[in-house]
């Protein structure tokens, strides 16, 4: 018989998991690059005064960037095993050469060979009642090529572009998990392994490392990325969320207002976060403090203070 039948909720975690293994390692070799050449400018922009040693960081970067490649690819082929095995994971041996014996022995189904990624797409059409689109399925094949080259020539044949590919991985988590909260599982599965076996809440925490990197984050997203992400246009105006805050609290935590406002008005007097989801009463009046031109504010009836939303300063209400 056959044992250790998979999921599909396992096999969606190893897709995620992978998914933002790889973003997480573009991001890093991004702002790797642009934290040391500080600039206006995009660094891929011809007027920038770093497009050389831009070039120069990408090409020495290419071993790693072919290994997120691959990883991107691998993520893609297990989503779309996913979404077959949801239906029913024998599916995903249509077309072996399964060799019957006559006397009874267990197999293990990871030991059996499923259907070939080249073919999983239209298995997906074919075989469930989702869909996947034309533009999912060519980025699919050239990436399906590109890691094919990379696995066994040891190289592509293309200089991976990291801005480009974290792209095809936004374009990517949308249409694959689009009921799905991308900071939830940045949060889950971007940093599993020691990060999250040190994240104690004290002196380290996965939360307030993404927290602090939201700036950053944020400036990489197009519009159209941060509205089919967060379901907002990327220009309305934010706000901080105090849960967030709170949930972000470490040792190594610096609260920096401007770098992490995540919250949104729904009205005149409720706010909703889009990242943890919290939503909030606030009262309209002016701060006080520092210049602030906030006039968001949060009334903590317990300790009778109130938060500006706008420059995190406390006062009495």
């Amino acid at each position: 018989m056959i044992i250790e039948i998979p999921t599909a909720e396992g096999i969606e975690s190893g897709a995620l998991r992978l998914h933002f293994s790889a973003w997480r390692r573009i991001f890093e070799t991004i702002f790797n690059f642009t934290d040391n050449h500080p600039s206006s400018v995009d660094p891929t922009d011809q007027a920038s005064e770093w497009k050389e040693e831009w070039a120069e960081h990408v090409n020495f970067c290419q071993s790693d960037l072919q290994a997120c490649l691959a990883l991107t690819q691998q993520s893609n082929e297990l989503a779309l095993k996913s979404k077959i095995c949801s239906v029913s994971p024998y599916l995903l041996l249509l077309g072996s050469d399964l060799k019957f014996k006559q006397s009874a022995q267990e197999i293990r189904f990871d030991d059996l060979p499923t259907l070939d990624a080249y073919i999983l797409p239209n298995a997906v059409i074919s075989l469930t009642n989702e869909n996947v689109s034309d533009k999912f399925i060519e980025r699919y094949n050239r990436l399906r090529n590109l890691r094919n080259k990379i696995m066994h020539l040891g190289d592509a044949s293309e200089v991976v572009d990291p801005y480009a590919l974290l792209h095809d991985l936004i374009d990517i988590y949308v249409e694959l998990w689009p009921d799905r909260n991308w900071i939830n599982d940045q949060m889950e599965f971007g940093y599993m392994g020691a990060s999250q076996y040190y994240d104690d809440g004290s002196n380290y925490s996965i939360y307030s490392n993404l927290l602090s990197s939201w700036r950053s984050i944020e400036s990489l997203l197009t519009k159209g990325e941060f509205n089919s992400l967060f379901g907002i246009a990327k220009s309305k105006r934010r706000y901080l969320c105090s849960e967030c805050i709170e949930n972000a609290q470490s040792d190594c935590f610096e609260f920096r207002p401007s770098e992490m406002r995540t919250a949104y008005l729904l009205d005149k007097a409720r706010i909703k976060c889009i990242w943890c989801g919290s939503e909030n009463d606030v009262a309209r009046k002016d701060c006080r403090h520092n210049d602030c031109k906030g006039n968001v504010k949060l009334n903590d009836h317990q300790t009778n203070l109130s938060m500006c939303l706008t420059c995190g300063e406390e006062e009495e209400f």
